[in-house]
C-alpha cells in the first residue's frame, strides 16, 4: 500500500547541504536487512525482484526525521576487480563521506542482470533494466523518506563513474532526474570503454544541459586519468560547467574518500554550493485554490515522474530543480480533480510563476 504523502513539506535545503559540509564525521554503518531508519544503511529488494539477489542499498541520514526533506546521493559502484573494489552495492562508500553520513539520503543502486536474477558485479548487465530500476527505486525513495527532488546527484567509482552517464544520462527520462554529477576515476565521454558503452558518450552529455559536475582522479598513476580529462574535454566543449579535483597520491582506488582532506572539503563545498545555486535549472511556482479561492494544503504538483512537491499551508508550491524546455505540470490529490487537467510550459532563461490550479471537485 503506497504511503500519503501528505507529511512531506516543501524544501529549504541548502542549510542542510552547509551542515553536512562543517558537521562532524558519522561513521559508516555495516549492513543490515533491518527496516530503514535512522543511520542504518540497509539492504533492500522491491517487489518487483522478489526472491531474486537483485537489490539495491539504502542509508538515511542521522538526522532523518520523517516529514522533512533531504538532498539525496544515487551511487553506482566500480567493476569487481581484486582488493580495489568487489563490485558490491555494500561496499560502496562515496556517497556516505561526501555528505558524512548526514543531511542527505544516500541509495548505491545495482546493475542488474535479469537472466541470472542478481547484482551484476562486472560489466553492465542489462543496461535498459539497470536504468529502469533507478527510475522506478528513485522516486520510491523520495517518496518514502522524504528525498527532495530538486537535489538529486549521481556518483560513483570507475565502472560506476561511467555510468553517471552511461546509466544516469541512458534516456530523456532518467537524465531529467539530476542536479549534478560527480564521477570518481573514469568517465562516460573518454575513450576507455566497457562492451556497448563504447558508443554515444558525448551524445549522452549532451543530456546534462548545463547542469554541474566535479570530475575527480587519483594523481599517482591512476589509470582513469586520461578518460576523466576527455570527459572533461567534451564537458568543456558543451560549454557546461565542470570542475576538475585530482586527488594527490591516490591511484585509481576510492578509499581515499574516507579521510579528510582538502579534497574532500572541497566536494561538501560544492554540493552544498550546486544545491543553493541550482545551475543549469529553473523553478517553477504557484498556487493551487478551492473554488471559494482559498488555498489547499497538500496537493502534489509534479512535473514528470521524478519531480513534485506539495502544496503548503497556503496552497502555494515551488517546483524547483528542472532542466528548461517543454514541460508540463499536473496537479493531484486522492478523492479530488483538478482544473487544468495539465499546464503545458516552455521552461526557458527565467523562472516561471503564477502556474495555478482550482480544485475543480
Amino acid at each position: 500500500m503506497r504511503r500519503p504523502l501528505a507529511w512531506l513539506v516543501f524544501p529549504a535545503l541548502a542549510a542542510l547541504a552547509a551542515a553536512a559540509a562543517r558537521g562532524g564525521e558519522e561513521p559508516m554503518s555495516p549492513v543490515t536487512s533491518d527496516a530503514p531508519a535512522a543511520g542504518k544503511l540497509v539492504k533492500v529488494t522491491v517487489p518487483e525482484y522478489a526472491g531474486t539477489g537483485v537489490h539495491h542499498c539504502l542509508y538515511l541520514p542521522t538526522d532523518w526525521q520523517k516529514g522533512k526533506l533531504y538532498p539525496v546521493i544515487v551511487e553506482y559502484a566500480g567493476n569487481q576487480y581484486g582488493s580495489v573494489c568487489s563490485g558490491k552495492v555494500e561496499d560502496c562508500r562515496l556517497g556516505h563521506f561526501q555528505s558524512g553520513g548526514k543531511g542527505f539520503i544516500w541509495v548505491i543502486m545495482p546493475f542488474v542482470n535479469p537472466q541470472e536474477k542478481s547484482n551484476q558485479l562486472y560489466g553492465w548487465g542489462d543496461i535498459k533494466a539497470t536504468a529502469a530500476y533507478c527510475r522506478t527505486n528513485l522516486r520510491r525513495v523520495c517518496m518514502d523518506y522524504g528525498g527532495d527532488t530538486s537535489a538529486v546527484f549521481i556518483t560513483g567509482f570507475s565502472r560506476g563513474a561511467m555510468a553517471c552517464g552511461y546509466v544516469g544520462l541512458y534516456d530523456d527520462a532518467i537524465a531529467d532526474a539530476w542536479l549534478g554529477f560527480l564521477p570518481h576515476s573514469h568517465h562516460d565521454g573518454g575513450s576507455y570503454t566497457i562492451g556497448e558503452q563504447a558508443k554515444g558518450g558525448p551524445e549522452r552529455l549532451a543530456r546534462i544541459r548545463g547542469r554541474a559536475s566535479l570530475l575527480s582522479w587519483g594523481g599517482a598513476g591512476d589509470s582513469a586519468k586520461e578518460n576523466s580529462l576527455a570527459g572533461k574535454a567534451v564537458l568543456d566543449k558543451l560549454k557546461f560547467p565542470v570542475e576538475a579535483l585530482e586527488i594527490p597520491k591516490v591511484g585509481h582506488d576510492d578509499r581515499w574518500i574516507m579521510r579528510d582532506s582538502p579534497e574532500r572539503q572541497k566536494i561538501r563545498q560544492w554540493l552544498s554550493a550546486v544545491i543553493a545555486n541550482k545551475p543549469g535549472t529553473r523553478a517553477v511556482s504557484g498556487t493551487v485554490r478551492d473554488q471559494a479561492g482559498r488555498g489547499v494544503p497538500g496537493v502534489l504538483v509534479s512535473s514528470g515522474s521524478l519531480h513534485w512537491a506539495l502544496t503548503d499551508a497556503k496552497g502555494e508550491y515551488r517546483l524547483a530543480g528542472l532542466v528548461p524546455g517543454a514541460r508540463s505540470l499536473a496537479a493531484s490529490q486522492e478523492g479530488h480533480e483538478f482544473a487544468p487537467a495539465e499546464i503545458k510550459i516552455a521552461l526557458g532563461a527565467q523562472d516561471l510563476f503564477s502556474q495555478d490550479f482550482v480544485m475543480a471537485k
